[in-house]
């Protein structure tokens, strides 16, 4: 019986390129996010995210960039700020998804 099993990403083989590409961008640093969930929590499009804020970050960190290009949340946030507004941290989720969102468009355009 050939079964795949789930491995967990090691923190010594995660690409952190996408996080360093926000970090330059953007000036926005995932890792000083708490994992407080307070930004998920203060949502009000969370809901119908299929991944929430809290998760978005956590995706940026693992360098997950297919993910995060290819989730319906970038097309849903309202940036409205309330994550930002709760966030001990001062993440700018919304200022990730925009850069998430232009950077989709952009591949998307190339790939015509």
């Amino acid at each position: 019986m050939d079964t795949e099993f789930y491995t967990p990403p090691s923190l010594n083989n995660i690409d952190d390129s996408l996080k360093q590409e926000i970090n330059s961008h953007c000036g926005i640093d995932v890792d000083l996010c708490l994992e407080c969930g307070k930004c998920s929590g203060g949502c009000p499009n969370g809901r119908l995210f299929d991944y929430t804020p809290r998760k978005i970050v956590q995706l940026v960190k693992l360098g997950d960039e297919k993910t995060l290009m290819t989730m319906e949340a970038i097309w849903l946030c309202l940036s409205c700020n309330l994550c930002l507004d709760r966030c001990p941290s001062e993440i700018d989720i919304p200022g990730i998804l925009d850069y998430i969102r232009e950077k989709s468009c952009r591949s998307e355009a190339r790939a015509s």
